[in-house]
């Protein structure tokens, strides 16, 4: 069984961040999903089997990539994140 996921960006006002680039990597470090956000700040939407344990990173200003977090597919159907961050810190 397979779960979707996408991810969208908010910042700390909770107002979606366009054009952010983005990785997300399978547990195993292998990347499944690389690009930039949309105008929503959404991702391309994910499809894994339920279980499939996500790391979600997001480049900083900086150039560098920060971790955001662990997202475990536990849901059949689609899924929408929204994490609040912060790409300067």
């Amino acid at each position: 069984m397979k779960g979707n996921v996408e991810f969208q960006f908010l910042d700390l006002l909770f107002n979606p961040i366009s054009n952010l680039e983005y990785k997300v990597e399978y547990l195993k470090n292998k990347v499944i999903a690389a690009g930039m956000s949309g105008k929503d700040g959404k991702t391309v939407i994910i499809s894994r089997n339920l279980g499939c344990i996500l790391r979600v990173y997001v480049k900083k200003t900086n150039g560098e990539y920060k971790y955001v977090g662990l997202y475990c597919v536990y849901k059949i159907g689609d899924f929408t994140v929204r994490p609040a961050i912060s790409i300067f810190g």
